[in-house]
């Protein structure tokens, strides 16, 4: 499945979507969307950090732990001002 047809989604569905590609293994669609969600004006602090911690996920399976580490630390922080206190955990 690919992400275009998800446009039309709204921001909450995507990140799901993001969450599940993640876990199938499906990075470069993951990666995408994820990376789309981050340049969009519309995107939520709390999104932004689920953006963030799954950019994370997969630059840690590929072995980039100091790219995984700054996408964990942009995670925390987005979440710092969504004053989401489960993602700062």
């Amino acid at each position: 499945s690919s992400a275009p047809s998800l446009r039309l989604k709204t921001p909450e569905v995507e990140v799901i979507w993001i969450q599940a590609q993640e876990r199938l293994g499906n990075y470069a669609a993951a990666q995408q969307t994820a990376e789309r969600l981050l340049r969009s004006k519309t995107t939520s602090p709390t999104q932004r950090s689920s953006c963030e911690f799954v950019l994370g996920l997969i630059a840690w399976d590929r072995a980039r732990s100091r790219e995984a580490l700054a996408h964990y630390q942009k995670a925390v922080n987005w979440a710092r001002q969504s004053e989401d206190l489960s993602r700062q955990c």
